[in-house]
């Protein structure tokens, strides 16, 4: 991820160039989002890694507070969003903080036992 004061040591480089945007993209993107400071934001998220989440198994009735308990004691940061949980008949959605994401989810007791 791109950090303001990173960008800042180089101005000098056009922005589309800084944050890998294609010139094509940029030359739209310009076109509908302004003033630049609003364009350069756009582009900061675009470079911003999405947020991992992991859905329940529904058929594993395994109540949400164990499964979080068990990803917690894995070493996991999780927690539950709760604009998308639940998404009934799929199942809850836990999300795995940033920074969390190197801790090994396959590795879990709940991933491998297939909730």
């Amino acid at each position: 991820m791109v950090e303001a004061a990173e960008r800042e040591v180089h101005l000098d480089m056009p922005m589309e160039v800084w944050y890998s945007i294609p010139d094509w993209l940029h030359e739209r993107l310009k076109e509908i989002i302004h003033p630049e400071r609003e364009l350069e934001t756009y582009y900061r998220l675009l470079n911003t890694p999405a947020n991992t989440s992991l859905r329940i198994n529904p058929h594993k009735a395994i109540p949400l507070h164990e499964v979080l308990s068990s990803l917690r004691d894995d070493g996991l940061d999780v927690y539950v969003d709760e604009k998308t949980t639940p998404v009934p008949p799929f199942g809850e959605c836990v999300r795995i903080r940033r920074g969390s994401e190197k801790a090994n989810v396959k590795g879990s007791k709940m991933w491998q036992n297939g909730v």
